[in-house]
């Protein structure tokens, strides 16, 4: 196709999305937040198709099968598998199933608790465009990289020996089981081996769908987390969400996932989810790499996504707007550039899985 019909294609495909396509309610978020927003993110998660005069859910549902968004959804099941393991592993033994409730249900969070009279306001996706250093996580069955098998095939990164070291998040699990909760999991008591909670830091976090259900899990006290984004409606969406599930071990502040300020205490684990994405400019996630590194208390790790591949690049630069109104340009890297960015920035032990889907993976960086 020569350039003059590919720029008819394209723009006959805006007008048809930006027409009918708008009767699909996840469509029209995408139009009115931007497809790259927390809003989209949010209602992707969800997955319940939704529109107007019954064409518009036909629609919905063959959007929200578009294999991006498939492998967004297996993105944030692998991550809360990688969280599970990692909380698991750092609050000790767990005792017998906690029969008090929710899991970490201890009254309502407060449009100003822990996170801060400012983020009354503030959460990405819900009512307003966001920022692009904002992001939120991604389905089943998380697939290891390195010197791992993915389906039939074997695929070898620069950093595949880190499988061979210590650490949980370092070693290739099978799927369905990696960070699963067994009978000593999540919802139990906690020991009195560790003296806090595990402190764990999303830094463009959006509404926190993903945060909320992994704190869900473990018993009162055992997991703090906090959920920062430039967003303030998507912020606040968050914190009512977490209100009404009776959440007060996730809260919610404003924050610039480049120009972090430090945690308090520092944590244990800091997630990047589906900012690095956004970025076209290396340099820039290296030098986010090199500082959340320093953030982080003894011991820490670093959990951050990439996207490896997408077979709709070209459409999505050329018909979704982006939460600035710009077209969504998204930028592809390999698992071994990812990996990169975290040994040059000092890391020790980097490894990276993938998920179901195969077009994102997650790499976990400690010392």
């Amino acid at each position: 196709m020569n350039r003059r019909l590919k720029n008819v294609h394209w723009a006959t495909m805006r007008l048809l999305l930006g027409s009918v396509g708008r009767l699909s309610e996840g469509i029209g978020i995408g139009y009115r937040h931007g497809f790259d927003s927390g809003s989209m993110l949010d209602y992707v998660y969800v997955n319940q198709a939704r529109g107007r005069l019954g064409v518009g859910r036909l629609i919905d549902r063959v959007y929200l099968n578009a294999i991006g968004w498939r492998a967004i959804r297996a993105r944030r099941e692998l991550l809360k598998d990688i969280l599970r393991q990692e909380i698991t592993d750092r609050a000790g033994a767990i005792g017998e199933p906690d029969t008090s409730g929710a899991a970490g249900a201890v009254g309502a969070v407060g449009p100003t608790g822990a996170a801060g009279a400012e983020a009354e306001s503030g959460a990405r996706g819900a009512a307003e465009p966001t920022d692009p250093r904002s992001s939120e996580p991604g389905s089943a069955g998380p697939e290891p990289i390195g010197n791992e098998t993915i389906g039939a095939e074997t695929v070898r990164t620069e950093n595949s020996r880190s499988h061979r070291q210590g650490g949980s998040l370092g070693r290739a699990v099978p799927a369905g089981s990696a960070g699963r909760p067994g009978p000593t999991g999540p919802r139990g008591s906690r020991s009195a081996g560790r003296a806090r909670p595990v402190a764990i830091l999303d830094v463009a976090s959006g509404p926190g769908r993903y945060l909320q259900d992994v704190v869900e899990e473990f018993a009162s006290g055992t997991v703090r987390v906090e959920c920062r984004d430039l967003d303030r409606a998507g912020l606040a969406q968050g914190e009512r969400r977490a209100r009404e599930r009776g959440l007060t071990g996730i809260t919610y502040s404003p924050g610039d996932a480049l120009d972090p300020r430090p945690g308090d205490p520092a944590p244990d684990v800091i997630v990047v989810s589906g900012l690095y994405e956004l970025l076209l400019d290396d340099s820039v996630i290296a030098a986010s790499i090199a500082r959340l590194r320093n953030m982080l208390a003894p011991g820490g790790v670093l959990v951050f996504t990439t996207q490896t591949r997408h077979p709709q690049l070209e459409f999505i630069a050329h018909v979704l707007p982006n939460r600035d109104g710009a077209l969504w340009v998204m930028k592809c890297r390999s698992v071994e550039q990812a990996e990169r960015w975290a040994t040059d920035a000092g890391f020790t032990r980097v490894a990276s899985r993938r998920e179901s889907v195969g077009l994102f993976t997650v790499t976990t960086a400690r010392n």
